[in-house]
Order: C-alpha cells, then structure tokens, then sequence
C-alpha cells in the first residue's frame, strides 16, 4: 500500500463494484465510473446490492500510534512560480465561457491566513471565473479566518481576497466579543457558566446589527439590507449587488475562542445572512441549508458541536442538527445535495485525530457527496464500511483543506486511509464544480475538478457526479 510524502501525487484503484439492482438504489445522485485523463483514476461507480456484503478493510494506524503527519512546507508559498497566462485544464469538457443552462461554483477549505498562498488561491480561483464565466458561488470547509477567529482576521483574509462575493462587498461592522477564556472566568468567579443574554433575543440583535450596518453603508436604500431577507431569490436583479456568494462553514479557528457567546461571534457579524437560513430559530447559522442554484441544495454544519471538548449544550445542539438534518436529506426532491464541515471523518492525513462524531450515515440518508477540510491536503474517498442494508458505499467523501494555509501536511509513514483513491499535498489549490444537463443521458451531472497552483495551473483530480 503506497503512502504520500512531501509532493507526491497519489491514486489507489479502488476494488471493483458490485452491480446495482435497480430496486435498491436508494440515492439521488452517485459516481459512475468516468476515465478522465491518462494520470487520474477513475471514480467507483455506483452503489452495491445488498446482496454481496460489503467487507470493510483493515487500517493499520490508530490514534495510540505516533504522529505521521508532519508539515510537508512552511515558507508561505515564497518563490512559487506565477499562474500561466495559457487557459487552465478543461473541467468535464468545458473550457471556456459556460452556456446559459450550466451552474458553477468553487469548494475552498483552511483559506483564512492572509499571506502569499492565499493570494495564490485567489488568483487561481478569479482565473476560474475569467475563464469558465462568472461563479455563482464559494462554499469553504472552514477556517475562514485565523488564528483566533477575530473581526481582524475576516477583514483581511474574507473581505481582503473575496469582497466580490460578498454582499456590499462584505462592509460589515466587527466588535470581537467576550472570549472563550473570559467566559471560563466569569464561570469561576460566580460558579456558574457563562449565558449569552441575547441568544434567545434573535430580533434584537438583528436590528441592533441592521443600525450598525446602515450607518457604515451611509444609511443607503434599503435594498442594501434585503440581503438578510431573501437568500433564495435566484433570479431578484435589484438583489444582485447584496445577494451573498459565499456560504461559509465554521472551522475549529473559527469557533475556539469565541464559542461560548455563540451569538455574537465574530464569524457570524461577518456572515450575517446566514443567521436567517433554515433553520434560523434553532440554529441561528451555525447550521444551515441554501439553494443557491436551480437543482441543488448546501448543507453547511458545524462539526465544532460535537467534539470532545464541546459543552453539553453544545452537545445537545449537535444532535439536533443530525436529526434535522437526516429529516431534511430524506425529505428534498434536489438532484443533489452537498453536505459540507470541517472535521472529517476519513483522511489518510493524521495531523488530528479523525472526527468520528462526524461519521454520519449521510448516504442512506440521502447526500449525494461530503466535503470538508481541517487536514492540509486533498483528498477522494468512499466510506470504509457497509451502508445500512449491508451494500457497499459509492457516494464521494472530500477532504480539501488546500486553500491558503502555508503549512501543508505530508504523511509520511502514514498509511492510506481505506477508501482513499487520491492524495495529494504538493501546492494549494481550490475544486471547480461545473453543473450541466447531459443531452445523451438525459440528467444533469456534476464535474468536480480540484486545480493547483503546481506548475502554474495544474488539474489534479476529475470525477463526475451524476443525478439519479
């Protein structure tokens, strides 16, 4: 079993499928089976019968076992060479400008460190757009904003590289609030925890922030603060310069130290529109779902919830989100639905330990792909165990956390994660996701394309995702 080491790109062929008896397909989307280029694997087709029980393979390393993973670079992406000015790799076929009936967007993980490599993924991903036509939007894996999470931190690494995205070009007011270690000081002076007043108060705080954001704007027409209200209005053009194009989810450096005054975190003055997202009243943005785009649906959680350090509120919130949304996935008549966090559950790299809270059954509750970041690298996966009705997993786990942090991870020693199909962790880079309808097949599918900045624009990974 080979590993990776410091610059190394790596494919593993997964076994060969079982066959799909039709009465079983219980999904809206899966991976078929597409050779894309000489040098990438091909992606495992689709879902098993449940006729052949599926046998999980055995992982060598366990979290006892001594770290092997390691910084495979710290130099900022100094001495990197320039983007080419020749047009980037095609991404499914598609190598200019878009047709009308086709969507694209960006997946973007571990950005938030203004720096040189951030500004690397930020010329990559504008060449994305100049070259495929305007993105409709950028969902991260998080770690928006580092180290701490402040008001600073989203300034300079959000608004500094991606205002265009952002409604009113992400001109929001920012007061960093108590900390996490403030809060743990008024629990011990008055010996209980520390209770945001507000949390419970969701209409003051929106009109207390809407004052403050109208006074930074100059008090402009209303139109500027719609963005708050109408989210889903897809085709609004007096909303086109306040709809937001950026749906964030919430990393560890996000979330640690301002976590126990949730409500006024500086991540949510920041992201203020997703506080009215579904579903609002219970989990005022930290969890969220949007459709952004005819056909499909996000589903940004917080992975934070359920980490061994979390509270037991916090806790309780984390199960909450996992049965909202189990009834929400099995619900939704989308084409596909994309669930993404921070904390993954699978990853050959081991800089932490994996997110066991976070292995969900999201495929037989009815995702169609699981993205998220935390570790410095990229990576494709299927889950390394049985769905419910004992058949073989399809659906696509994502691990990217490439977009801007300097300190990429190599593991060597490492062995690969069962499941894994590609690693890599030689540059950053961000994922392009072309959704198109397909005239031969009669269905739409989805082109997901991971570039790096390697070699001045570089195609790493290709697979498709089919509607179903």
């Amino acid at each position: 079993m080979s590993t990776m080491g410091g610059g190394v790109l790596q494919q593993e062929m997964p076994p060969k499928p079982h066959v799909v008896e039709e009465e079983h397909v219980l999904l809206p989307a899966h991976l078929e089976v597409e050779s894309t280029s000489d040098t990438l694997p091909s992606a495992t087709s689709a879902s098993a019968s449940s006729n052949t029980p599926f046998e999980p393979a055995p992982w060598p390393y366990s979290a006892s076992d001594p770290p092997c993973t390691s910084y495979a670079r710290q130099d900022n992406c100094v001495g990197d060479p320039p983007l080419s000015p020749d047009p980037l790799p095609a991404c499914g076929g598609f190598s200019e400008p878009l047709p009308a009936n086709t969507s694209a967007f960006v997946v973007l993980g571990d950005y938030g460190l203004d720096g040189n490599c951030e500004s690397e993924v930020q010329q990559l991903i504008m060449k994305l757009e100049k070259q495929f036509g305007r993105l409709d939007f950028i969902m991260t894996t998080g770690d928006n904003g580092y180290w701490g999470g402040n008001c600073a931190s989203y300034v300079q690494s959000v608004r500094g590289y991606y205002s265009s995205f952002l409604p009113n070009n992400g001109s929001f007011p920012c007061t960093d609030p108590m900390t996490a270690a403030a809060a743990r000081r008024v629990r011990l002076k008055k010996g209980r925890e520390f209770v945001n007043p507000h949390w419970q108060d969701m209409q003051h705080f929106h009109e207390k922030h809407e004052k403050e954001h109208r006074a930074t704007m100059g008090n402009k027409n209303a139109a500027n603060s719609l963005y708050i209200h109408d989210m889903n209005a897809a085709n609004s053009e007096s909303l086109s310069s306040t709809r937001p194009r950026f749906y964030p989810s919430m990393g560890n450096h996000d979330w640690d130290t301002f976590h126990l005054d949730p409500l006024h975190m500086p991540y949510f003055q920041f992201f203020p529109y997703i506080m009215d997202l579904e579903p609002s009243q219970l989990a005022h943005g930290s969890f969220f779902k949007v459709s952004p785009a005819p056909g499909l649906e996000l589903y940004s959680l917080n992975s934070n919830l359920g980490t061994p350090a979390a509270t037991v509120d916090e806790k309780a919130l984390f199960q909450k989100q996992a049965d909202w949304l189990q009834q929400e996935l099995m619900h939704s008549n989308a084409s596909f639905k994309i669930v993404y966090f921070h904390h993954p559950p699978f990853c050959t790299a081991q800089h932490d330990a994996l997110a066991a809270w976070m292995d969900l059954p999201f495929e037989d509750w009815g995702a169609s792909i699981v993205i998220a970041g935390h570790e410095h690298v990229y990576e494709r996966l299927l889950m390394n165990r049985a769905r419910a009705d004992g058949s073989a997993p399809s659906m696509p786990y994502i691990v990217n956390g490439l977009g801007g942090h300097p300190w990429t991870y190599t593991i060597d020693g490492c062995p690969a994660y069962p499941g894994s199909q590609l690693r890599y962790n030689t540059y950053h880079g961000a994922q392009l996701a072309v959704k198109s309808w397909d005239e031969e097949q009669q269905k739409e599918k989805i082109d997901w394309c991971f570039y790096s900045v390697e070699d001045g624009g570089k195609l790493i990974d290709q697979f498709e995702l089919w509607q179903e």
